[in-house]
């Protein structure tokens, strides 16, 4: 399983509607093909010496690796034909 974990720190200034237009715009990116599921949340209120709880957000990111997968063939593909045109214009 692949996923991606992302922890922000916003200013100590920023206000609670910053906060949640920040909220917003990670739960927007729900909407991308290639992303399966994704979690959002805050530090848990505890203090132990080895738990970082200075983070604001943290994102964890489950990709859809078959349509990931699609793409990168896709990528691979269109590479693929740009060498084959660009080596037909040098002969």
């Amino acid at each position: 399983m692949l996923t991606h974990h992302v922890l922000f720190w916003l200013k100590a200034d920023t206000t609670e509607t910053q906060k949640n237009n920040f909220r917003k715009g990670l739960e927007s990116l729900s909407g991308i093909a290639t992303i399966r599921n994704l979690h959002i949340g805050t530090a848990a209120p505890i203090e132990r010496a080895v738990v970082d709880t200075s983070y604001t957000f943290s994102l964890l990111i489950f990709p859809d690796l078959s349509t990931l997968f699609f793409l990168i063939l896709q990528i691979i593909k269109i590479q693929y034909i740009m060498i084959f045109l660009v080596l037909h214009l040098l002969h």
